[in-house]
């Protein structure tokens, strides 16, 4: 078969190719295989290409493009409409969120509200700005970088919020090739607008993500083709090893960190911390602070503490490392305690049932669309797994000196709401994988 394959984001690099879990490239058969890029992954997807056997390299081309820059006033424009016409609540917050922090004008915000509300939960207008949208796309006819691959017989877009994935998409439809599409994270069905295009089947991850795509996105399941399945860089296998080597207590605790950008607070939860860091010493627990890749904390503030706190981060985009992410799951298998104020990194300790909890308040007055506070509130995706995971709320600083001093029995491993939570969010090993999808639909 010949494909073509959308590597648009790096996060899409490292978990599709880098990943030993997934290894996209040696996994698939195909006779020609065309790798689309921009500048930020071009070269990463080229390092991994060139380490392939000659025979691989023969078959594959990777083409660098970017977005049309025709008309491209009205295309932002565009874009501008998908990002605010959904229902979902995190939307909403996103738009308030960001004039919070100055980043779009009251004339802006206005603007984003009124497309917001006024086509709140309107499947019409969803359909004509997908109808229109296309039509002007084929209008452009600036799809000449890609018409040696018009004759080519399936398109994966693996991460359809981003520009590149959405022109390759629209390139499919004009040229009857067969397009499988995706999203890159089991959240931006909810937080990145409504998609521009629907591919000709639509990928899940998830059940969760299959109930947003329903919700929020106005597929149709009798006439819209979803196929559920999992993940597909987790390595169920590897999981279950990691869960069983990783039920005894140690006293180590592992707070996730997100950085001052998305908590506000941080630093000053942290500081907190150092204050009574005899209670930790006199319980004899250690504490890790795990820094988000892209929102590390300053370096100040790192060497100010690091007589006391550990602080790391996986650095996921650095091609150099070997690191997957069931690597990622067995460092997080050391600890006992595992607290975030709103990161993933909890649903990622789900899958090896060790004990979470969530900080839910602030030591620092912060700007109401600005507070951890309001995942509780207005991120769906969020407040869709603490319910089900029945992850418990540390409320005050008294709930937090609590839990440092190991009096959390309420926080015992979940064993079956944690299952079932990290099961519906990220997917069942027992549905069909994408590599699996893209098989059949060749085949058919």
């Amino acid at each position: 078969m010949r494909i073509m394959i959308t590597l648009t984001n790096i996060q899409i690099v490292r978990n599709y190719l880098y990943d030993s879990d997934l290894d996209l490239l040696n996994k698939l058969n195909f006779s020609e295989c065309l790798l689309v890029c921009n500048k930020s992954t071009f070269e990463a997807v080229r390092k991994h290409v060139s380490n392939l056997t000659f025979d691989q390299q023969q078959k594959i081309t990777i083409l660098l493009i970017d977005y049309p820059q025709k008309n491209i006033w009205i295309l932002r424009l565009f874009n501008a409409i998908f990002k605010s016409h959904i229902s979902s609540k995190f939307a909403l917050n996103k738009i308030f969120r960001s004039r919070s922090k100055n980043e779009i004008t009251r004339t802006k915000l206005f603007v984003n509200l009124l497309i917001y509300f006024t086509t709140y939960k309107n499947k019409y207008t969803s359909w004509l700005l997908r109808h229109s949208y296309f039509k002007f796309f084929v209008l452009l006819e600036d799809f000449d970088l890609l018409l040696d691959y018009c004759d080519y017989d399936l398109a994966v877009t693996l991460s359809l919020t981003d520009d590149l994935d959405v022109y390759i998409s629209m390139f499919a439809h004009k040229y009857n090739i067969k397009n499988i599409g995706t999203v890159r994270s089991w959240d931006n069905l909810t937080s990145h607008g409504l998609l521009r295009v629907k591919p000709d089947v639509f990928y899940c991850h998830s059940s969760s993500m299959a109930d947003d795509l329903f919700r929020f996105q106005f597929f149709n399941p009798q006439n819209d083709l979803v196929e559920i399945g999992f993940s597909n860089w987790i390595n169920f296998d590897r999981v279950s090893i990691i869960r069983n080597k990783s039920k005894t207590l140690n006293k180590k605790i592992l707070y996730g960190s997100m950085g001052v950008y998305f908590n506000p607070s941080e630093i000053a939860l942290i500081d907190y911390i150092y204050e009574i860091k005899s209670v930790l010493e006199s319980n004899q627990v250690s504490l890790t602070v795990l820094m988000h890749p892209k929102f590390t904390l300053p370096v100040d503030v790192q060497k100010k503490y690091s007589d006391f706190v550990t602080f790391f981060s996986f650095k996921f985009d650095n091609f150099d490392e070997s690191s997957s992410y069931s690597d990622y799951l067995e460092y997080l298998s050391q600890f006992d305690l595992i607290l975030s104020s709103g990161s993933t990194l909890l649903l990622d300790a789900c899958l090896i049932n060790k004990n979470i909890a969530h900080v839910n308040f602030e030591l620092t007055n912060v700007p109401f669309w600005e507070s951890i506070k309001r995942y509780l509130d207005f991120r769906e995706y969020y407040m869709k797994f603490m319910a089900l995971s029945k992850t418990p709320l540390i409320n005050s600083i008294e709930d937090l000196e609590a839990f440092f001093k190991l009096e959390y029995a309420s926080t015992h491993q979940k064993t079956v709401e944690q299952d079932f939570a990290s099961r519906y969010i990220l997917g069942d090993k027992n549905q069909k994988s994408l590599m699996e999808l893209i098989k059949c639909n060749v085949l058919r």
